[in-house]
């Protein structure tokens, strides 16, 4: 706090010192341009007023810099953490939440809730056109994700509830996550949504976050071992198989990867991409991922840490690209590339990761800014996946191990603390988040 006092003084005083340089040459370019200010005695006089108005304002600044520091409580200064040991020391370890089937039971409840909950009425302002939305009349039997306040989220609110009732097969809501699957992952409800995608003014909709989303749903059912969910799985089939042409070629024609915090982010799409390919044995589409990953990402240095988060951040860009480059490479050769592209985890820089986020006012922002509150919620739920599935990737004997998961249970935890009491801004996607969240706290 002193330091920062001492630093806005004296940028203070430099800002003075600058307006009144400025004052003194229009006083003295005045006084040479006007003949009848020639007396030099009234001159000085001036000069010398002037001189003492800038000390009186240095001299002022200093004092109350001096008075606000005075009564700041004398405290120990810490001590300097310069390696990973002390760092591992300096974080207590914390009971992690266990994923039960209570645990269960309160996040699926909230896709439950919001699956069958259509989307609002688009709110795009009408400036130049009238506009006139009206619900397609048969959109329950043609459409499959139009729940949960937007497609992406209705995508993978299904990928919750069926990984629940895969978890858990005997859970007491088990009978309604099997109603609401039926109807929406329907041969005739899938073949709408192939329509619509097919359709090229709907080419790029939800490229690339609700394309890594469906993968991932289609994962999930198609690795199941149950009739009904090999069934939902083969009329997800074509949709998936179109998203995933598209993908390859959307990603082969980027120069550059998306490096922000939100849906288009390349590596943590690409990383959830990655687990379909992984898992359905298809090397061709694995192939092109690790390639284009590798252009993308394999020569980043430095990555700006401090820069995060931006303020509708729900991804770590930072951390969403060293989970996906740790899936993608061998534990030692990940540990040289994190060492050089991610600061030290004892350093001033990564704490911005490490840390909880702070508001000035959360209720004010709440009311101002809305859904992109709920996103840096969100992002604490992401970052702390992130620690687990990049510790994962670290050779055994790698003391970064048990420090990305002792700061992922922190940060978790924290993240676990909101989403129950948000409002439906929130509720509609942050289960997904926790739930994936528990789940990496298994690995």
């Amino acid at each position: 706090m002193r330091k920062r006092n001492e630093h806005q003084t004296t940028l203070a005083i430099v800002k003075i010192e600058r307006i009144l340089s400025q004052i003194y040459k229009r006083f003295n370019r005045v006084f040479k341009l006007q003949s009848h200010y020639k007396n030099s005695n009234k001159m000085n006089y001036i000069k010398i007023s002037l001189s003492l108005l800038l000390l009186v304002f240095i001299y002022s600044g200093c004092v109350e810099a001096n008075e606000e520091t005075q009564h700041e409580p004398i405290t120990q200064t810490q001590e300097v953490i310069t390696s990973l040991e002390q760092y591992l020391d300096s974080i207590d370890p914390i009971d992690e939440v266990v994923m039960d089937e209570k645990m269960a039971l309160g996040l699926v409840a909230l896709p439950l809730a919001c699956v069958d909950h259509p989307h609002s009425k688009p709110t795009w302002r009408e400036y130049l056109y009238n506009l006139d939305y009206r619900f397609i009349s048969d959109y329950e039997d043609t459409r499959s994700f139009y729940g949960c306040y937007d497609w992406h989220s209705a995508v993978h609110s299904h990928w919750t509830m069926v990984k629940t009732l895969k978890k858990f097969p005997n859970i007491s809501v088990g009978p309604l996550i099997i109603e609401k699957l039926n109807n929406h992952l329907s041969e005739e409800s899938l073949k709408g949504e192939l329509e619509f995608f097919e359709l090229e003014s709907n080419k790029s909709f939800e490229r690339p976050y609700g394309y890594a989303w469906a993968m991932k749903l289609y994962e999930e059912l198609y690795t199941w071992d149950d009739e009904k969910a090999q069934e939902w799985a083969e009329n997800l089939k074509p949709l998936v198989d179109l998203f995933r042409e598209r993908t390859i070629t959307y990603i082969e024609n980027r120069t550059f990867p998306m490096r922000n915090g939100t849906h288009s982010n390349t590596a943590f799409n690409l990383r959830l991409m990655l687990d379909y390919a992984r898992n359905l044995g298809d090397t061709e589409f694995e192939q092109a991922i690790e390639n284009r990953s590798r252009f993308f990402f394999e020569n980043d240095r430095n990555c700006p840490t401090t820069f995060e988060p931006s303020g509708s951040d729900f991804i770590s860009p930072c951390l969403a690209q060293a989970n996906l480059m740790g899936e993608l490479m061998g534990t030692n050769e990940f540990a040289a590339w994190l060492d050089v592209f991610m600061p030290p985890l004892y350093s001033e820089e990564f704490q911005y990761l490490a840390n909880p986020i702070e508001f000035e006012d959360k209720d004010a922002a709440i009311e101002e800014l809305a859904g992109s509150v709920t996103h840096l919620d969100g992002l604490l739920l992401h970052r702390a996946w992130s620690m687990n599935e990049i510790a994962v990737n670290l050779p055994e004997d790698d003391l970064q191990r048990e420090i990305l998961n002792r700061l992922s249970s922190q940060i978790g935890q924290e993240g676990m603390k909101v989403i129950f009491d948000t409002d439906y801004v929130g509720t509609h996607w942050l289960g997904t988040y926790a739930f994936y969240f528990m789940l990496t706290t298994e690995l």
